[in-house]
């Protein structure tokens, strides 16, 4: 039986997928969007600083004050962390166009978009996190404030929690002209998309995952990751399988913070619950308090936040949201995943969001007397939905009959001891108040237990999922395997703490919308953006040499597809006419060794090694790989040789004449 339209639809909008991933974004309609914040007033510890924090799920930390020595004074002096300060940067191009740049990061291209972001994949002409995902506010969110927010709350979670619970924090960058979050690129594929592979597998159709891998991916990936959260007093607000994502082997991170925020604030604020003193030292507190702190009072009533095909009831009937709500949805992704669906789940792709709350409060009244519906699967979900449908939309001249059988329940649902676990940990979340610390060893238990299988409940048809490592080419093994036709520049030097860049991510992409560099490959693009960000970052000379060479030798001996490169793409590569955009890269390819004195340092061939045990600083050559045996005896002349090629390029391209403009056609 194949999964239904409206089924298909709920997996589109709440949980987007892609390959080669770092992080899904927001999820689908049901999340409210946050209004624009005054960083200012939280700055001040102003008394309305919960309902600011809920406003844009957490707020920036730093300052808006003009006198930016000021503020770090002020910042040094209170001795605090300023959590996802913005870094002012230059932009070139429109980021996060491919080929587009924000100050040290070039964007290979988009890996998903949500309703609020898009992620999109880069790489840094830094020597560190060379890879990275950047996160950035789409149309009408952008200055939303929600971008600021979740970069605080990242930095604050990556500083105070083991490593690994989340991606890494790089930065917050900001440019004139937008705005970016930086974080880990995760090559690993997030929760649901893994789930879409073993379904694709599935003899019964079904979206079902084998129990053991349900209750791994639950009660041992993500329970301990929301448990870490919980401690700092940071509640997600949006668990769903699409925000937990593999890092690699069978780790994972949690992601996507964009509506999550904290539960507590300082002691002496109006909106501190002073009876409830928060007990652990880590919470993230304003930059002009180092005092205790409270969990902030709860609100009578609060805004829908979240996903409603595993949004908790309490977070439906308007209560506010704390760790019990993220475990509840925790258990309600389990019981999808196990079992292959949700009573609701065509509701919610429909986005019925008060059938949604009706369906969960009928499951969930009575001590949960209709626990098992929980467990019955996709295929009885689906069918049951189109059945109430199609009786809702008789006539009243028909007999009342339903044409649309129910299928078998799945076997887990009529096991006593496996409904009863449910109804303990559901029973328990139901019980808890605002400030309660859930039990997580009983929920997590309570999973656990669905180990235990009889005989009826055998996964006979599920694949367990394949956690075996998977490698990508090597970047030295790209190069060997690459056909080279030129002489080549290598550099062979040691780099500790530098991350190599694999040839892999770059495709070859003819890109000319938003592009800096035009319609030219990728990887090129990227070479280019690398000289140039060398000239004024303080990179070591002998490493900007070899970035700069990485762009002459190609430009000098490499054919150039005027057709491809140039404008109008109405050129021939044997045209005759000047090529403007060639001339251009010549010009700046010159005008960069000429600010580094033509490369005749010393220092471009040596460098300082402090390495050796011995304290008195010793040169070593750099070793350097040309594909002319004189050459490499002879650096120098090389790169002479390489200067005097691009003067004489230049006087050529110069002589010629400009080229025709485009062709019009008045067809």
């Amino acid at each position: 039986m194949m999964v239904d339209d409206e089924l298909k639809q709920e997996n589109d909008c709440n949980d987007q997928q892609h390959n080669d991933r770092m992080v899904p974004t927001n999820g689908d309609d049901d999340q409210d969007t946050a209004k624009p914040v005054d960083p200012m007033l939280f700055v001040k510890g102003s008394e309305d600083t919960a309902q600011l924090i809920d406003s844009a799920a957490a707020t920036p930390l730093h300052s808006s004050i003009g006198d930016a020595t000021l503020e770090k004074q002020q910042i040094k002096r209170l001795g605090a962390t300023v959590y996802g300060q913005a870094i002012q940067v230059t932009e070139k191009g429109v980021f996060p166009a491919v080929g587009s740049i924000l100050g040290p990061y070039f964007c290979l291209g988009k890996l998903g978009m949500g309703t609020f972001s898009s992620i999109h994949k880069c790489v840094s002409f830094q020597k560190e996190n060379r890879l990275a995902a950047a996160k950035v506010e789409l149309g009408d969110y952008q200055q939303s404030g929600v971008l600021e927010s979740e970069a605080t709350v990242l930095d604050f979670l990556y500083r105070s929690l083991p490593k690994g619970t989340v991606p890494t924090y790089i930065g917050h960058y900001k440019s004139s002209k937008g705005a970016a979050l930086l974080m880990e690129y995760l090559p690993g594929k997030d929760m649901h998309y893994m789930r879409e592979e073993i379904m694709a597998t599935n003899k019964d159709s079904s979206r079902r995952i084998a129990v053991k891998d349900a209750v791994y991916l639950t009660a041992d990936v993500m329970l301990p990751l929301l448990k870490e959260m919980h401690q700092v007093g940071i509640v997600h607000r949006d668990v769903k399988p699409s925000n937990c994502v593999r890092r690699q082997g069978k780790e994972f991170c949690m992601v996507d913070f964009g509506l999550s925020k904290s539960i507590v604030v300082a002691a002496d604020a109006e909106v501190a619950d002073k009876d409830h003193a928060w007990p652990d030292s880590r919470w993230l507190k304003p930059l002009n308090y180092n005092g205790p702190g409270c969990y902030r009072k709860e609100r009578a009533k609060a805004e829908f936040r979240g996903t409603s095909m595993y949004a908790s009831p309490r977070v439906h009937q308007g209560r506010d949201y704390c760790p019990r709500d993220d475990v509840w949805s925790l258990l309600y992704v389990f019981c999808d995943l196990v079992s292959g669906g949700l009573p609701w789940m065509s509701y919610a792709a429909g986005r019925e969001r008060e059938s949604c709350q009706a369906f969960k409060e009928r499951i969930h009244a009575n001590d949960g007397e209709e626990s098992s519906l929980l467990l019955m699967g996709d295929h009885y979900h689906v069918a049951a939905f189109k059945r109430e449908k199609q009786l809702a939309a008789q006539s009243q001249s028909s007999d009342g009959r339903s044409t649309i059988p129910l299928p078998e329940p799945h076997p887990m649902s009529k096991d006593e001891h496996k409904v009863n676990l449910l109804r303990k940990a559901f029973r328990h979340l139901s019980e808890l108040q605002f400030y309660d610390t859930p039990d997580y060893t009983l929920i997590q238990e309570s999973i656990w237990g669905f180990l235990e299988l009889n005989d009826a409940c055998k996964e006979l048809s599920i694949e367990e999922m394949q956690w075996e490592s998977t490698s990508s080419t090597s970047e030295a093994d790209a190069v060997k395997t690459r056909p080279v036709n030129h002489p080549t520049w290598e550099l062979i030097v040691s780099a500790d703490g530098e991350s190599a860049i694999d040839d892999t991510v770059f495709q070859d992409l003819e890109v000319r919308g938003g592009s800096a560099y035009g319609g030219l490959p990728l990887e090129f693009q990227f070479k280019v953006g690398q000289m140039e960000y060398n000239q004024t970052h303080g990179v070591e000379i002998h490493r900007t040499l070899n970035d700069w060479m990485q762009v002459a030798l190609p430009l000098l001996y490499k054919e150039w597809d005027a057709k491809k490169f140039e404008d109008g793409g109405h050129r021939t590569s044997t045209d005759g006419f000047r090529r403007d955009r060639y001339l251009s890269l010549l010009q700046s390819c010159l005008a960069c060794a000429k600010k580094e004195d033509c490369f005749q340092s010393r220092n471009c061939y040596y460098y300082i090694d402090d390495r050796e045990e011995d304290p008195t600083p010793k040169k070593r050559k750099v070793e350097i790989q040309v594909n002319h045996e004189s050459d490499k005896h002879s650096p120098l002349v090389f790169v002479s040789r390489v200067l005097v090629g691009l003067e004489r390029a230049i006087e050529l391209e110069k002589a010629k004449k400009s080229p025709p403009p485009v062709r019009i056609s008045f067809s």
